[in-house]
């Protein structure tokens, strides 16, 4: 596989999750600048957070059913009388025939946005990239003039629902 990764949380961000142990399952970087995993350049910035969770690599059916992901807190507080909106673009990573295991497939998620560990908006998995592609998804949130959650730092969530 060309391109640089790294097994680790992109900076600025945590691990979600109990199932993540830097191993089988794992969060990391991958930074595909000659890669073949996509088949079209990273849609903005350079790097691509990946999220890989699997239990058994000599069953390459055998995938963690958890869920796991990582997770940004920004120094952003939730404020009132606004609109917020987050896009992030969802990548299928394609088939790396040097791996010892497949990627093909696509192992579903969810994106929320988030008041301290409160979600203020999600999307579950309605978006279907193909092999080596991305596709770009949007959550919105109006907040009203008072909300239980006001003043709270935001955040993002990305999860592998495997």
């Amino acid at each position: 596989m060309a391109g640089t990764s790294i097994t680790a949380a992109p900076p600025g961000w945590s691990a979600y999750g109990n199932a993540i142990n830097f191993g089988n399952r794992t969060i990391g970087v991958l930074r595909p600048v000659t890669t073949t995993l996509y088949a079209v350049p990273v849609p903005d910035g350079r790097n691509v957070g990946v999220i890989f969770l699997m239990d058994n690599q000599a069953s390459q059916t055998f995938f963690a059913g958890i869920e796991a992901g990582m997770r940004q807190t920004l120094a952003a507080t939730l404020q009132t009388r606004r609109q917020y909106a987050l896009r992030v673009e969802v990548g299928n990573i394609a088939n790396d025939v040097n791996a010892p295991f497949l990627f093909g497939g696509f192992p579903n998620y969810r994106i929320d946005l988030l008041a301290g560990t409160n979600v203020l908006a999600s999307d579950l998995n309605t978006l279907r990239p193909g092999e080596g592609r991305f596709l770009t998804s949007t959550v919105s949130v109006a907040i009203a003039a008072s909300h239980p959650f006001a003043g709270q730092p935001l955040g993002l969530r990305l999860v592998n629902l495997n």
